[in-house]
């Protein structure tokens, strides 16, 4: 598994989280977006010792993210590019 404090891929195992969690909060949604629900996990670093969270999530949404995120990349680089087309105009 990736760990984001040593940016290693390497073992790192599940832990009960510092708080107590009943059974069904593990299974989270998002308010307003009925398809989207994960699962939150513990996890400790093996190697830096470090906890942290991840989240299982249907991979499809991961693909959506992928391509919000790209044309969100594409929209700024367009709403940079105005004033340079705008002033060109004036000209």
């Amino acid at each position: 598994m990736y760990c984001p404090f040593c940016d290693r891929v390497t073992v790192c195992s599940a832990h009960a989280p510092n708080f107590p969690m009943a059974p069904g909060e593990y299974l989270q949604s998002a308010a307003g977006h009925p398809d989207l629900h994960w699962f939150r996990r513990s996890r400790i670093c093996t190697t830096c010792n470090e906890s942290f969270h991840t989240a299982e999530i249907y991979e499809k949404h991961i693909h959506e993210l992928i391509q919000l995120r790209d044309g969100l990349g594409d929209l700024a680089k367009s709403v940079e590019a105005l004033p340079a087309q705008v002033s060109r105009r004036d000209d």
